[in-house]
């Protein structure tokens, strides 16, 4: 009766289709999709009278305005008042939840909308109507409901001979796994007499294993003075007592090795086994229930409700993405959200069928470009290729052959739907080592065969017969969209990314992203992930970071789980994401997202491409059942860790939840998960601790040998006072001209330390300087202003100050400047943050400035950098100096959180104390502040076995903390303190202490040991990172040097020899080295190595220190002209006087044999005046004594000499 208003616009044969299903349901909303309809026919008259000028008009719009209600009353000779009428019941419905089937309204209403209609066609359309409104129409849908409902109950009862298999399958799937689950809690429980037993025995192999340690340590210690003996002896033997020794070396790798196996197991207590399995098992209970549910035929059948909704649910999937901007939402009739799918190419569909929604408007395959298709083709199409993917998550097709009959389609666009599936599907598997055979394709269109798979389009569901029909929908302005979309989920994918099919990748990445290449270091990193490692990727900023993890995700039938730092970085990705690339199937689980309930919602239902969220989350009780329940269905195959270099920086200094996170996923989604860390530089000591906690290896770490990004020119300036400092920054910021121009801004961000506080780099202080300059064009940010980001990132704003926060994963092309107000923290935030700038590749500058310290404080810096001053030193320097030097900032931040070994040990212990006297089973609950205080004793307590893990609780600002079963045994925490810190080298000392514990009563000694060594191997490592950043802004200030700070920049990013061993073929921490090995190395290194060098050890420095590497440190520094130096003779000074004589002489006898006669005469006069002043006996008796004599040791002699002689007449010796 409406097929009329197809003249006027083809939507509203949409709608109307919706008007009259929803009659014949008798659905509450009806009057909603009249009012839709109604909306819609005032458009079209809007747009020929041009009266309002608005693109989104409601109804209640038009019926506000008198001269559009004039033509509707005068002109069409319609009533105003009826459409108010609808408007006024509709938003009842929709506002107030008054809904209800008033039939005579509904009857009113519908009569109405026709007459309207037809009066609104035969104004403005050349075809006119003489059509009288159908009396029988409208009772004739109510009672074709009711034939409808009867057809609907036999297809019910058909299908769900089908569907029963599915649900029964799943009930039985969930049985079995409630019954293995049940077996291994009763296995768990009852091997948990067992369980210290076994440690024990663990623990006793473990102390064997450590005394042949011990013994081999012994022989190699020994290993100088063999060598001496075979020098002074029979220097014929020397070659076999270097192999025994190297033989030595080989027994004692192995040994650890055993040791670190050994370790490796049984890392997770059987309490917490039987906590997590029990959780798993009452979210399986749940899931029985609801499965046997659905098995009543007669609920099904007789209750309308639970009816409908199995209607809506059960026979059809929704669908809400298109080829076209424009196009409706649509549902595909008779089949189910569940894969039941046989293919062996099951999973590369799923991944297609997944593609293919991944946003509104999604990008089409390479056949369809080809053809320049109208919108109605392409609409259809789309339709197309999507039942035909439902059909194989059904089961429909088979591999073999496709028997498809489109009932009176279009078989052009059958044939293109199908060509361009096999053509995506052909991509896909091309970078595997599967072949895919095509199906033999049949297809036709024609009335119904049973024959075939029946396909239609149109909007009226036949459920007389098997065909799958795709209608068209309208859904409501509040409607969750995502009702429209279902993931499907199915197995890993095995990828073999190799040269061969380079190509093939990048094609994908074309079709889907638009790009036609890689950056430098991408295709490295997504080889690494794709063909199923754990990997750690490390590209500069603007290299492409993001679309590494977007890629390989979208390869992948799964979900992937996003982690990032700071929730303003997660909505900038959601919104690249969107903008960019059209991807909107991501849900946001943060606290700072409204719709956080309802992400986690669909998070349950495992519907979602991308989830982002942030550490804290994981700590969260609800959200560990979730990831437990998406573990058990393995809907999760990716876990991305952008920003990766936090989890080391920021868990060691503020935010506990981040040395969790890897643990955590560990046990809440399973080992089989990969991890893929993306980050644009890491330090050394970083990328170490993130091989530990992530359990890598190092050849998990890719990373381009060269960042340098040769656009970008680099300046540091100094200058000698804080006024002239200020006036600097004003003055540079003028010379650029940050002028608002749209795209061709020349856009500025100054860095600045801190956001509040005394020194002139805090933002509240630059914003003094600047705002009456700039205050048009001037905005903050310090992770509180979003809006102020934003205005910054679309053109609104030039000029931004900002903290480091600012920027992370920001991708805004023309920063043409960064301007580092202060020193930053270390020479990768200065690197990075800089590398802000410059995204578009055209040139831009990055400024470092800063201002001389004052010559009365010099002797505090120094002191900082000292590895041997101590916290409460640290301190004080801090309240000394603060607000009085560029790098206060630094030293507070350095300092703040940081407490002495003993103060948190004595924490630690208050903690344990009150945990053991409120222990209710193995939970304990713990009341905190809003800083969360308490995590970090608790971190503490947890790597020496004590705490498993806790939960918590963000509004009362509580923990619910987990107990090892074995809290108050010793040997169990001294067992797991050594596994702790087993993970890192060079730990010997530590063991020995551990080892000498007897008691729990000595459980503060065993503290206060870890925390030592925790100080010594993280806490100094930050103040090496700002050392190196504060001796770099003085060697390059006030010089035009940029070639040699990116020379720099490429030594100090270059893991190459950091990471496993040097080109020369030995580790920079020289481990298993003696003392004759580390300077025959500085010796023989090859003199146009010095400076890369010199910068490696910097690196290391950061992440590790030892008498050999501090030896071999000073001495290149020598060989490189820079012994005067803290990496020069003030290490070597600090590393004599931490080993004993025997080493001492050792050093000096060495250094005389092997060292000095390769030496330029001026190193060797700097050497030997400092080897005198440091220890002149030492010089005399060891040194001389073993040193090719030249003149310049010939002059050391003479004072010797003289003494000696002196000492005869006197009637000495």
């Amino acid at each position: 009766m409406f097929d009329f208003v197809k003249n006027i616009d083809y939507t509203l044969i949409r709608i109307i289709t919706d008007v009259e299903n929803n009659i014949k349901v008798r659905n509450g909303y009806t009057m909603v999709a009249i009012q839709s309809y109604c909306e819609m026919l005032l458009k079209y008259i809007n747009s020929k009278e041009n009266i309002i000028k608005s693109s989104k008009l409601s109804l209640g719009d038009f019926l506000n305005n008198d001269t559009f209600m004039m033509i509707i009353e005068k002109d069409l000779n319609s009533e105003s008042l009826q459409l108010s009428r609808i408007n006024n019941i509709s938003n009842d419905i929709k506002h107030e939840g008054k809904n209800g089937f008033d039939k005579k309204e509904i009857e009113k209403s519908y009569r109405f909308i026709y007459s309207l209609s037809v009066k609104v066609n035969n104004y403005y359309c050349s075809d006119k109507v003489e059509q009288a409104y159908d009396q029988n129409r409208f009772e004739s849908l109510l009672n074709e409901y009711e034939e409808e409902k009867k057809q609907i109950i036999k297809q019910i009862e058909e299908s769900k001979l089908k569907s029963d298999e599915l649900i029964n399958e799943r009930l039985s799937d969930a049985i079995s796994q409630k019954e293995v689950l049940e077996k291994r809690i009763f296995q768990y429980e009852s091997e948990k007499s067992d369980y210290l037993t076994q440690l024990k025995k663990l623990d006793e192999l473990e102390i064997e294993l450590r005394k042949k340690d011990l013994s081999l340590q012994n022989l190699r210690d020994s290993k100088a003075e063999l060598e001496k003996q075979l020098n002074e002896e029979n220097n014929s033997k020397k070659e076999e007592y270097e192999k025994k020794i190297r033989d030595l070396k080989s027994e004692t790798r192995k040994l650890q090795e055993q040791i670190d196996e050994l370790r490796s197991k049984d890392t997770i207590d059987k309490i917490e086994k039987i906590d997590r399995d029990k959780k798993i098992l009452s979210e399986k209970e749940i899931e029985i229930e609801e499965l046997k549910s659905l098995l009543d035929k007669k609920a099904i059948v007789e209750d309308e409700e639970l009816y409908n909704l199995y209607r809506k649910t059960s026979l059809q999937i929704g669908f809400s993405s298109s080829y076209v901007d424009d196009d409706s939402y649509f549902t595909i009739n008779g089949v189910y959200p569940k894969s039941s799918s046989t293919s062996k190419y099951k999973s590369f569909y799923a991944i297609l069928n997944n593609l293919l929604q991944r946003g509104r408007v999604v990008s089409q395959g390479s056949i369809l470009r080809q053809k320049h298709l109208t919108d109605k083709d392409l609409k259809e199409i789309f339709r197309l290729q999507m039942c035909i993917l439902s059909l194989l998550r059904n089961n429909r097709l088979k591999d073999k052959y496709w028997k498809i009959n489109y009932i009176n389609g279009n078989i052009d666009n059958l044939r293109l739907a199908i060509d361009d599936i096999v053509e995506w599907i052909q991509l896909i598997i091309s970078l595997t080592k599967l072949k895919y055979e095509k199906p033999d394709v049949d297809i036709k269109c024609d009335d119904f065969d049973d024959e075939y798979v029946n396909i239609k389009y149109d909007n009226k569901l036949d459920l007389s017969k098997n065909i799958y029909t795709i209608c068209d929908q309208v859904i409501a302005e509040d409607e969750d969209t995502d009702d429209y979309f279902s993931i499907w989920i199915d197995d890993y994918v095995s990828y073999n990314i190799s040269s061969s099919n380079k190509n093939k990748l990048i094609d994908f990445m074309y079709l889907v992203f638009g790009f036609k290449e890689f950056n430098d270091g991408q295709y490295e990193i997504l080889e690494h992930t794709m063909n199923g490692n754990n990997t750690i990727g490390i590209l500069p900023t603007g290299g492409g970071k993001s679309l590494i993890y977007q890629l390989s995700s979208l390869l992948e039938p799964k979900m992937t789980l996003v982690v990032d730092p700071i929730n303003s970085l997660i909505k900038d990705q959601i919104d690249g994401l969107r903008k960019k690339f059209g991807i909107t199937r991501c849900l946001n689980i943060t606290s700072s997202n409204d719709q956080r309930q309802k992400d986690e919602a669909k998070l349950r239902k495992a519907n979602a491409i991308f989830v982002f969220t942030s550490p804290e989350r994981f700590q969260n009780e609800i959200f560990r059942k979730i990831l437990l329940n998406l573990s058990d269905n393995h809907s999760v195959e990716r876990i991305v860790l952008d920003e990766v270099h936090c989890l080391s920086e920021w868990g060691h200094d503020f935010r506990i939840p981040y040395l969790m996170l890897a643990e955590t996923l560990i046990t809440y989604c399973g080992k089989n998960v990969k991890y893929l860390g993306l980050t644009a530089t890491a330090a050394a000591n970083v990328i170490r601790d993130l091989i530990v906690e992530l359990k890598m290896s190092e050849d998990d770490v890719v990373y381009l040998k060269k960042l340098r990004r040769k656009n970008l020119t680099f300046h540091i300036d100094r200058y000698r006072d804080r006024e002239t400092f200020k006036r600097a920054l004003s003055d540079r910021i003028e010379e650029i001209n940050p002028e608002l121009n749209g795209e061709n801004t020349n856009s500025i961000i100054v860095f600045a330390r801190t956001k509040n506080g005394k020194d002139p780099t805090c933002i509240r202080n630059i914003m003094g300087y600047l705002n009456p300059l700039y205050g048009d064009i001037i905005e903050r940010y310090d992770g509180d202003h979003k809006e102020s980001q934003d205005a910054f990132i679309n053109n609104e704003k030039s000029l931004l100050v900002a903290t480091k926060a600012f920027g992370m994963g920001i991708d805004k092309p023309n920063i043409r400047s960064t301007i580092h107000f202060g020193i930053p923290s270390s020479f990768e935030s200065f690197y990075q943050e800089a590398g802000r700038a410059g995204r578009d590749r055209k040139p831009a500058d990055c400024y470092l400035y800063t201002y001389d310290t004052p010559s009365y404080l010099e002797s505090y810096v120094n002191d900082f950098f000292d590895p041997n001053t101590s916290v409460r030193q640290l301190k004080y320097i801090q309240e000394e100096t603060s607000g009085q030097l560029d790098l206060s900032s630094n030293f507070w931040f350095l300092t703040n959180d940081l407490e002495t070994p003993e103060d948190e040990t004595r924490r630690s212990l208050e903690i344990f104390d009150y945990m053991k006297k409120n222990l209710k089973g193995n939970i304990i609950y713990l009341s905190d502040d809003s800083t969360w205080h308490y995590e970090k004793y608790l971190y503490i307590l947890h790597k020496i076995g004590i705490v498993l893990n806790w939960e918590k609780n963000y509004s009362s600002y509580s923990y619910s903390i987990y107990l090892s079963s074995y809290y108050n045994d010793i040997e169990h925490i001294k067992n797991e303190a050594k596994k702790y810190v087993s993970q890192y080298k060079d730990n010997t000392d530590i063991y020995e202490k551990i080892d000498a514990i007897v008691s729990i009563n000595e459980l503060n000694k065993l503290l206060l040991y870890i925390r030592e060594w925790y100080y010594n191997k993280f806490a100094l490592g930050r103040r090496e990172q700002l050392a190196n950043m504060y001796e770099k802004v003085n060697t390059f200030a006030n010089r035009n040097c940029s070639d040699e700070i990116q020379s720099v920049i490429d030594s100090y990013f270059d893991l190459t020899n950091i990471i496993v061993k040097s080109e020369e073929g030995y580790a920079l921490t020289f481990d298993d080295d003696s003392i004759a090995d580390v300077i025959r190395y500085a010796t023989e290194l090859d003199a146009n190595k010095l400076s890369k060098r010199c910068i490696e050890m910097e690196r290391v420095l950061e992440s590790n220190t030892n008498n050999n590497i501090n030896l071999y440190t000073s001495l290149i520094f020598l060989r490189n002209n820079n012994f005067n130096s803290r990496n020069g003779n003030q290490r070597f000074e600090a590393l004599y006087k931490n080993v004993d004589s025997t080493e001492q002489e050792e050093i000096y006898e060495n250094i005389a044999k092997l060292y000095y006669k390769n030496l330029s005469d001026d190193n060797k006069n700097e050497l030997i005046d400092f080897l005198y002043n440091l220890d002149p006996k030492m010089l005399r008796s060891v040194f001389l004594e073993n040193v090719d004599e030249d003149e310049i040791t010939r002059k050391y002699w003479i004072p010797f000499i003289n003494e000696k002689l002196k000492n005869i007449i006197k009637g000495g010796k």
